[in-house]
């Protein structure tokens, strides 16, 4: 007996030149990989040791049971991809601190097996061209980890997992990012050690000699065997089945409707680790190609749109009459602040703050000269340039395929109208300023096509170490950089200025250092110590933020010269106190204040006339609409394209990506009809010009 297991064993691990040298190599490198994953990742530590055994062992197939590599290769391909790849996009993020923990997510709804059909897809690809299985099991990952890497680099360099829309504006990327310096242990240690461990064992597999003469006659009594030319078209109709089956896959997956209280893993997803953590990463970047494809608007006609266009600028025309002009002829200086997740957290009630972290930016609202109130974003904790590209163009998201990033796509090289280039035709010049790397959401190449005559990015402003929380730029000094730019500008003549803060954007753990307490942990309200932790962090740059102001306006305030200042909060921070309801149309979870400030008088009613009650919240506006507003503020009168939105408007006061609010008394069809139109106005304006 142990003679017959001897000689099997024999057969199965054997030494020679090539073997002793995979051995080896397997040996090492395994070794190594498994006292790394104990320290790191145990969950990873099964699959090593099995590569590593696996290198061991000799297999060399049996004709009459050839098939069975074509079944076990790409199964073990893809599941090796699946795993490993993804494990290292997000290892060391937040939501899988503990480890263990994202195996088991990949089993959730069996994303696994969701993932798998275009992995053995281009396996049996790969075979229907000739490779042997072990050489298309070898190189079936390669595109996939190449993938996986430039996602990690992505979400590196700016936060956000990588979709088909940045490998459109790659050349853009590549500029970038060679500026910057990325860790590559991850990436080595998660990625590529993993994967040579697996090619060495799929290389245990040994191609087999040809039969003899006397071997093929037994062969072929035994097995049903193919030609060459009729294995190939039979590996490539397999191949076919699964791309089929995946796109069948990709239906089922974000059918969300199937998935009763799982929604969100279901969801398309271009925000920060979401594709990974949720969704699954190339579940998701197939996914991004279908939502790159924007569809014309069903029964869309620009003969249609251009009478609405007609029509409402002559009826604006007519109204005319009541309409304020800019005092004796003076066109006030602008600037509009993005202020970055700026959130008035009171709106979540007893989940608001125990004190005021902004008590002059709310008093504010008893001024004269100033219109206050909130304003619906698209975005909720990240997806910071939606919200400029809405409140800039007067588009909103609602019309555009979920989770797109015009930044990313629409506006790299095609200048589109905005408030800008409006500006700019009435005499102003333009500045752009952020204090962030100049390729962060392609802002470099996108202000120009917005109409902004100059740009000033991080490395254009001046500041010190102590200018920097969290690793992002105070308020307090980019504003003393913009006050330093204005006293410039002023010498020739009017402008208009757009300033995107840094300084209360994520993370908001770690121990809490501020003066007040803002939050207590409470369980009756679902408040645990981390959440309190992470809400009193972010009330108290917000209480920074309001001093900053302070300090900004009182230099406004004291000039000669007539500004106009919009300050408004970008989205809600991803710490905020929501619900799932919250997320529903006319939700809290999109909801941020807003001021309109001037150190002169200004007609604060035209600019306020339009908003909708909305109950305990007040009155509200969206944000594709706050460009009315200051227009009205500084008394400009519209063209027909915002005599147009100013018509949507009165029909559909509040539009965002969740959806739209309408008057209480309004007629159901004018409503249809005006979402319709606008959604012809948006594709025209982006895609048709």
């Amino acid at each position: 007996m142990f003679e017959d297991l001897k000689t099997r064993l024999g057969k199965i691990v054997v030494f020679n030149k090539k073997t002793i040298v995979r051995i080896a190599l397997s040996l090492v490198l395994g070794l190594v990989m498994t006292v790394y994953f104990v320290t790191h990742f145990t969950g990873a530590v099964f699959g090593i040791l099995l590569f590593m055994l696996l290198s061991f062992v000799t297999i060399t197939p049996d004709v009459r049971r050839s098939y069975i590599a074509d079944i076990l290769i790409p199964v073990y391909t893809a599941v090796f991809i699946c795993y490993y790849f993804q494990l290292g996009l997000i290892y060391g993020h937040e939501w899988f601190g503990n480890p263990g923990i994202f195996s088991i997510h990949l089993l959730y709804d069996g994303r696994l097996f969701f993932e798998m059909p275009i992995m053995i897809a281009l396996y049996f690809l790969l075979r229907a061209v000739t490779l042997s299985p072990r050489m298309a099991g070898i190189i079936t990952p390669l595109p996939f980890m190449l993938i996986a890497v430039t996602d990690y680099f992505v979400y590196q360099f700016r936060g956000h997992e990588l979709v088909m829309e940045d490998l459109v504006s790659a050349k853009t990327a590549l500029a970038v990012a060679g500026d910057y310096s990325y860790p590559l242990e991850i990436p080595i240690c998660f990625m590529l050690a993993p994967y040579i461990l697996f090619a060495l064992s799929i290389l245990g597999i040994a191609v087999r000699r040809a039969p003899l003469k006397s071997e093929k006659r037994d062969n072929e009594k035994h097995a049903f065997l193919l030609g060459p030319a009729a294995k190939q078209i039979l590996l490539l109709v397999i191949a076919l089945a699964f791309a089929v089956l995946q796109f069948l896959a990709l239906k089922i997956w974000f059918a969300e409707d199937r998935w009763e209280g799982r929604e969100n893993c279901h969801t398309y997803t271009a925000w920060n680790d979401n594709p990974s953590s949720l969704v699954g990463f190339y579940l998701n970047f197939v996914k991004s190609i279908d939502v790159m494809h924007v569809r014309k608007p069903d029964g869309y006609s620009e003969d249609a749109l251009n009478a609405a266009i007609n029509t409402a600028y002559t009826e604006y025309q007519v109204s005319l009459e009541d309409a304020v002009r800019t005092s004796e002829g003076v066109k006030p200086n602008i600037i509009v602040i993005m202020n970055e997740s700026y959130t008035d957290l009171g709106i979540y009630g007893e989940l608001g703050p125990l004190e005021d972290p902004d008590p002059y930016f709310d008093s504010l609202e008893d001024r004269d000269n100033c219109v206050s109130g909130y304003v619906y974003t698209s975005v909720f904790g990240g997806n910071t340039p939606n919200s400029e590209f809405e409140f800039l163009t007067g588009l909103s998201l609602a019309y555009l395929p979920s989770a797109t990033v015009p930044f990313n796509t629409v506006l790299r090289d095609t200048p589109v109208r905005s408030v800008v280039s409006f500006l700019s035709d009435m005499g102003y010049t333009s500045l752009a300023m952020h204090p962030a790397p100049s390729g962060n959401w392609n802002r470099q190449q996108v202000y120009p096509m917005l109409g902004f005559t100059k740009s000033m990015f991080i490395d254009d402003l001046e500041y010190t170490d102590e200018d920097f929380i969290n690793g992002w730029m105070t308020d307090r000094c980019a504003y003393r950089n913009l006050i330093k730019v204005i006293d410039e500008q002023e010498k020739e003549g009017p402008f208009f200025d757009l300033l995107v803060t840094v300084q209360n954007h994520g993370g908001y753990a770690g121990t809490y250092t501020g003066g007040v307490t803002y939050y207590e942990a409470r369980s009756d309200l679902g408040l645990d110590s981390s959440r309190a932790e992470e809400l009193n962090n972010f009330c108290s740059r917000i209480a920074l933020s309001d001093k900053a102001l302070e300090m900004l306006l009182t230099d406004l305030e004291a000039r000669e010269e007539r500004y106009i200042v919009v300050i408004y909060g970008d989205h809600q921070p991803s710490c905020a106190p929501v619900s799932g309801s919250d997320f529903d149309r006319g939700g809290r979870g999109y909801l941020t204040p807003y001021r309109i400030w001037a150190n002169y008088n200004i007609d604060t009613g035209a600019a306020a006339e339009h908003t909708i009650d909305i109950g305990d919240i007040g009155n509200v506006t969206s944000l594709n609409y706050l460009s009315l507003d200051l227009l009205s503020a500084a008394g400009f009168e519209y063209d027909r394209y915002y005599a147009f939105l100013a018509s949507e408007r009165n029909i559909l006061p509040v539009v965002n990506q969740a959806g739209y609010l309408s008057y209480p008394d309004s007629n159901p069809q004018d409503t249809e009809n005006a979402g319709r139109l606008y959604s012809y106005y948006v594709y025209n304006t982006l895609y048709e010009k």
